[in-house]
């Protein structure tokens, strides 16, 4: 059903509604536009205004890191779960995974240090990233890593490209620009480690993160550490706790990990994976995601237009308005502002950055997003 034509910049633009087939536009989003310069995008995994934000995290050096993630750096530390999208401001980075091979530990060091630490080289010749998806190589460790998301799980994917013992670090201290007051982390099963990051500091005051990291083969030995230092415990909390799995790993083995957040508590992390990711591998997600973001893609449909280029910048700046703000409650309408608990039937949003976004971002969305656009006037 044609609801209007207009013109734009040259372009000849249908906006749509309940429309039976869907065109794939995915292939026109471009998730690496803006991490360069003064973007301050980042380039991983998520859904439209989902909770989670799965992309690579590098050290913030400066302000052209707000987002975690800068192009012009060649270091990945790890792969965290929040991400702020084009703000003048930084924040979150919560839980962060990272494969590894020959390393054992948690020390997640500093670009000086790489070889000591968890983290790794990259090359950008091995970074790919679209709609709901990214993918990147270690260097240090021959890992092929692949990120996609849910509203509210990560689903990870690492193919080892070398036989032997591998670890996968799980640090919920890592931050952006905070600084955790408190983590924990309790040992669950063989197959499962759960924990919490909790920040006490600036916008982010008495703010849990609450996760649950489930893995597709058992992990022969789970680590736990205090400041680095390994300790015999398989649930500790205090200020910097961490962990890593060992599994032994044939050649062009993969190994998928799910990580479900919530701001409230466990059961609140449970709920989420129940309703979102039980039972689904990295390539069901991968496809619901790929469908979530061409449903609002194609709310507007470039009809005519003399270059692939043009759509590719015209559907890359509409990925990017979709981005956030971002649900900050649970599918139970439970949600946190500041310590306090509160419950709604309507899904509550947060991360506005309304000084960036009042003057373009919020119009557009009540034109084309009525429906999500009202529960964050709600909200």
């Amino acid at each position: 059903m044609k609801k209007s034509i207009a013109l734009l910049g040259g372009l000849l633009v249908l906006f749509s509604c309940q429309k039976s087939t869907l065109i794939n536009l995915t292939d026109y989003v471009d998730p690496m536009i803006g991490t360069s310069a003064h973007g301050h995008t980042f380039p991983g995994a998520t859904t439209p205004f989902g909770m989670v934000q799965l992309s690579p995290s590098n050290d913030f050096k400066a302000w052209d890191w707000c987002s975690g993630y800068h192009y012009s750096d060649s270091i990945v530390k790890g792969f965290a779960h929040n991400h702020i999208s084009g703000a003048g401001l930084s924040g979150l980075g919560d839980i962060l995974l990272m494969p590894t091979m020959g390393k054992k530990t948690t020390k997640s060091g500093s670009d000086a240090l790489v070889d000591a630490s968890y983290r790794s080289r990259f090359l950008h010749k091995t970074e790919h990233a679209r709609a709901g998806y990214y993918t990147v190589r270690l260097d240090d460790y021959n890992i092929d890593v692949a990120l996609t998301a849910t509203p509210r799980t990560g689903f990870h994917k690492y193919t080892f490209n070398n036989a032997g013992i591998a670890d996968i670090v799980i640090d919920p201290t890592h931050a952006i620009m905070e600084r955790a007051a408190e983590t924990g982390i309790q040992v669950v099963s063989n197959s499962e480690i759960r924990g919490f990051k909790r920040v006490d500091a600036g916008s982010g005051k008495n703010r849990y993160t609450y996760f649950s990291a489930k893995f597709s083969k058992p992990f022969g030995k789970a680590t736990v550490t205090n400041n680095d230092e390994e300790v015999e415990a398989i649930s500790l909390t205090a200020h910097k706790v961490k962990s890593y799995v060992s599994f032994n790993v044939e050649k062009g083995e993969q190994i998928e990990v799910s990580v479900t957040l919530s701001p409230i508590d466990y059961d609140g992390v449970e709920k989420n994976f129940m309703a979102e990711a039980k039972g689904k591998s990295f390539d069901d997600v991968l496809k619901e995601s790929t469908k979530a973001w061409n449903r609002v893609l194609n709310k507007i449909v470039i009809s005519e237009t003399s270059s692939d280029a043009k759509k590719r910048t015209f559907y890359t700046a509409m990925y990017h308005a979709f981005i956030s703000p971002n649900m900050i409650s649970d599918v139970d309408g439970r949600y946190a502002v500041e310590g306090k608990q509160y419950e709604s039937e309507i899904t509550q949003y947060s991360n506005y950055s309304t000084w960036d976004t009042y003057r373009a971002l919020h119009p557009l969305l009540a034109i084309i997003e009525q429906q999500e656009t009202s529960k964050m006037v709600n909200s």
